[in-house]
């Protein structure tokens, strides 16, 4: 799990998985049966898509990389490195269909995977003391970022790296004084990305210039755990509201400005609601996540106007959404866990409607 989230996330994180995808015009879904959770899924067309995590029952002590393929018709797990005792992947991203990057870490230290069309292999990484990563994101073949935290949890360091076509670097990157984690990145050109994340003080954006990583101040007593570029003036975050009872966290950025955007809370008599991720086009997105009383697979998707909440299948009374991912024609693929004990990916559909459906 990542650094600084919502404290009922590690108890939700159980030992099965959830996944609710695009099936294809068919409407055809399959079920994976796996053990494990989901972190992070990338879409580079409808039939080819990829989702990535930690395979094993929580708490077992056996961690090992876990990584899935959806071809247009079936999900399967790909052979992945896991190169220590405990192992896992928290973040994944495409530039095409025979260059991917993974990453997320091993021992204490930090992970990344390529793919080169063929098979996943370990790349060389910096590696700060306690340095984990916890999502990657691709402008080009030549300019990937990702992102994480480092010095262990007392008062964590933020991390950034960055791909520059031959190795990945430790770029300098803001950290507030009473230290700060950064769970997402989203790159809309080699000149503009961003990073968003948790701090004690609140919510933790830095942006990209193109020179240097710049700390911008986010909404207090709340946490970011998600984050979409669409351009260099139009990007989404999603997250979460510190306290007793947590409530989604949606800011839109226009121009220079972040701005909090009103967002669907639906658990009103429960501990509260969290969004985990975002994925965005330039009419339309969609983020997930999930709220207690059970608690429950959470989706809302903005059509232009608001952000609405959408019904999305709960098979095993205890879901948890991670991640989302769209592609232009309107596929959308989401990724997390489910708690039920069967060991059960389960594959849902959203196509060609703005609907999420389970297979039967």
């Amino acid at each position: 799990m990542r650094g600084e989230h919502l404290a009922g996330r590690s108890v939700w994180a159980v030992a099965v998985v959830l996944v609710l995808a695009a099936a294809g015009c068919s409407g055809q879904p399959s079920v994976l049966r796996t053990v494990g959770v989901l972190q992070s899924v990338a879409a580079v067309s409808a039939r080819d898509a990829w989702a990535v995590g930690q395979a094993g029952a929580e708490g077992c002590g056996c961690g090992r990389t876990l990584i899935v393929h959806w071809d247009g018709v079936a999900w399967s797990r790909v052979s992945s490195p896991s190169p220590a005792d405990i192992a896992s992947l928290s973040g994944v991203a495409f530039t095409a269909a025979n260059d991917g990057w993974a990453v997320g870490a091993a021992g204490g230290r930090t992970l990344i995977l390529r793919w080169n069309g063929t098979r996943w292999r370990q790349v060389p990484s910096p590696t700060p003391p306690d340095g984990s990563l916890n999502a990657v994101a691709a402008a080009s073949a030549t300019t990937v970022w990702a992102v994480g935290s480092a010095d262990g949890l007392a008062r964590p360091r933020t991390l950034i790296l960055r791909w520059n076509g031959t190795l990945w670097r430790r770029v300098p990157s803001p950290t507030p004084p009473r230290g700060g984690t950064l769970n997402a990145v989203a790159a809309a050109s080699a000149t503009s990305a961003w990073a968003v994340g948790s701090a004690r003080t609140g919510a933790l954006i830095e942006h990209w210039n193109g020179r240097a990583w710049k700390l911008i101040r986010g909404p207090a007593s709340s946490a970011l755990e998600g984050v979409a570029a669409i351009s260099a003036a139009s990007a989404w975050a999603v997250g979460y509201t510190d306290g007793h009872s947590n409530k989604t966290v949606i800011l839109r950025l226009t121009g220079t400005k972040w701005r909090r955007v009103p967002s669907p809370s639906p658990a009103r008599r429960c501990i509260g609601a969290a969004l985990t991720g975002v994925a965005a086009t330039a009419t339309s997105a969609w983020a997930v996540g999930g709220y207690a009383c059970g608690p429950r697979t959470l989706t809302l998707y903005w059509d232009g106007t608001a952000w609405k909440q959408v019904p999305s299948p709960n098979p095993n009374g205890s879901n948890f959404l991670q991640a989302v991912a769209t592609t232009p024609g309107r596929t959308a693929f989401a990724v997390g866990l489910a708690h039920g004990g069967t060991g059960t990916i389960f594959i849902a559909e959203h196509w060609p409607r703005t609907t999420w459906t389970w297979p039967s």
